[in-house]
């Protein structure tokens, strides 16, 4: 796992992804692309990216987008090729 901050307005794309990925932010807001759809995240938000999605994160908010993510390495794709989804508001 890994933890990590973004500065005001600014913005990380992520290419594919080959593994399991959950998204939990701590603190702040921001815009979570996965697949080309765009949702509102905040504190306390959790995203799940599977593999073959693409997605990206930008800050929004005024503060530092804090975030930590997992990674779960070796785990079989979902019979959907691209099913990232979020998971708002799930604490």
């Amino acid at each position: 796992a890994t933890a990590g901050g973004k500065s005001t307005g600014t913005a990380m794309p992520m290419p594919g992804v080959g593994d399991e990925e959950y998204y939990y932010i701590i603190s702040g807001r921001g815009i979570m692309t996965l697949n080309q759809e765009r949702r509102e995240v905040a504190a306390g938000d959790i995203t799940a990216v599977f593999p073959g999605g693409t997605h990206g994160l930008e800050n929004t908010g005024g503060e530092d987008l804090r975030i930590i993510v997992i990674s779960i390495k070796g785990m079989p794709q979902p019979p959907t090729p691209t099913s990232s989804q979020p998971l708002t508001g799930v604490r």
